[in-house]
């Protein structure tokens, strides 16, 4: 079974191949703060607030998609914050959540119902920590969407100091 397929940075999770009786797709794409693409990734100077988008868009869905989770994975050793802001959204979710997991920071979103038509473009951001994290050190944010319990992969996007 096909969960999701990689094109052009964005990962497509099939509905009608993750919940009976749905069509079409949803779209989920880790974006750069500039919604620009940087091959290698995008550098900051260590003062600098790195941010990125979560971007998730329906294709061609003809019913709502219930329990859709999408979490990030941001490494955290010279970190002091990353942060996500609650949203206001037709879809019915729970406010977003970012949970320090061993070294690195956890951000999720649940949306228990997920609208057919909702394009939602959602910024994260992160802070590094008082002094200096090493030369050329990079932080590789990846992600996961998982839509009724099946899981794929998300982009990644790179952040450098």
């Amino acid at each position: 079974m096909m969960l999701g397929q990689i094109g052009q940075g964005a990962v497509t999770a099939y509905a009608n191949q993750l919940a009976v009786g749905d069509n079409g797709a949803l779209d989920v794409t880790l974006l750069y703060g500039d919604k620009q693409d940087h091959p290698g990734g995008m550098s900051y100077f260590t003062g600098d607030t790195m941010s990125g988008y979560i971007q998730i868009t329906p294709k061609n869905l003809t019913t709502d998609i219930n329990d859709v989770a999408i979490t990030l994975k941001v490494p955290g050793k010279y970190l002091r914050e990353v942060s996500i802001p609650d949203f206001n959204s037709a879809s019915e979710h729970d406010k977003p959540t970012v949970t320090k997991v061993g070294d690195d920071y956890q951000v999720t979103l649940h949306f228990s119902n997920y609208q057919k038509s909702e394009v939602l473009t959602l910024p994260f951001i992160g802070r590094f920590t008082i002094g200096y994290p090493p030369t050329n050190y990079s932080l590789d944010i990846t992600g996961t969407l998982n839509i009724n319990g099946q899981e794929t992969a998300l982009n990644d996007i790179i952040w450098k100091a």
